[in-house]
């Protein structure tokens, strides 16, 4: 791609940044326990989606080696909640953190609510995360083949 060295002030700001797509290195996994992965099953605008959860600790990635828990994954075991986009994916940076239906992406849940009503969006994985994502958590992939064969 040819340098932008003169004219558009608008342009230039999009102009040479490095395409880390396909960095799997830095994916943003869940840091906190009001962090989690969720999918997303209806887009309701202004920046509001309807986000299906994972429910208990036990289903996050540290314990996905445990036999025991492998095949309990039910819908029981998940929630739905109403995910906002934070202001930082919005506007300038609205390309690079696309939510689309059936897009996997991370939540965090607030904390200083007594019942969860609301949640964050913090990450949107792309295609080459998602297919990683996957590949590394069981319960994650089964959740998103549920969510893909009742849409």
């Amino acid at each position: 791609m040819v340098k932008n060295l003169n004219g558009g002030n608008k342009h230039k700001s999009f102009a040479n940044k490095a395409n880390h797509e396909n960095d799997n290195d830095n994916i943003r996994l869940p840091a906190h326990t009001d962090e989690k992965y969720g999918i997303v099953t209806k887009i309701l605008g202004s920046g509001m989606f309807r986000v299906t959860y994972i429910l208990d600790e036990k289903y996050q990635p540290q314990m996905q080696n445990d036999k025991d828990i492998e095949t309990e994954t039910d819908t029981q075991n998940t929630g739905s909640i109403l995910a906002h986009i934070r202001g930082a994916m919005k506007g300038k940076n609205k390309r690079n953190n696309v939510v689309a239906l059936n897009s996997l992406v991370l939540i965090g849940l607030r904390s200083f609510e007594t019942v969860h009503k609301n949640a964050d969006i913090l990450y949107v994985y792309s295609n080459a995360n998602l297919n990683h994502l996957l590949q590394e958590n069981c319960h994650l992939e089964k959740l998103y083949h549920e969510i893909n064969n009742i849409n």
